[in-house]
C-alpha cells in the first residue's frame, strides 16, 4: 500500500499496440509514476491480445481510449 505522501500513479493509455508497443508495455511496469490503464488499436483484437499479453485492464478501438475520462490528455 502507498504512504499518503506517496503520489497515486499517472493511468496512461497507449494507441498503437503493433509489434513495438511490447517494447513499451513491458518497460511501464519499471516506472512505480505509471499505471499502464489501457491499450488502444484500429484492429482491436491486436488491442485485446497485447491486454492480454502485458495484464492491461482495458483493451479498446482509439475512439474509445480518447472518450475514458480516466485517461486525460495533456
Amino acid at each position: 500500500m502507498a504512504s499518503s505522501s506517496e503520489p497515486r500513479p499517472v493511468k496512461i493509455g497507449f494507441i498503437g499496440c503493433g509489434h513495438v508497443s511490447g517494447e513499451y508495455f513491458g518497460s511501464c511496469g519499471m516506472h512505480r509514476e505509471i499505471e499502464l490503464y489501457a491499450c488502444a488499436d484500429l484492429d482491436r483484437s491486436l488491442a485485446e491480445h497485447q491486454a492480454e499479453e502485458y495484464g492491461i485492464p482495458h483493451a479498446y478501438g482509439p475512439e474509445e481510449l480518447l472518450a475514458d475520462s480516466a485517461v486525460r490528455s495533456s
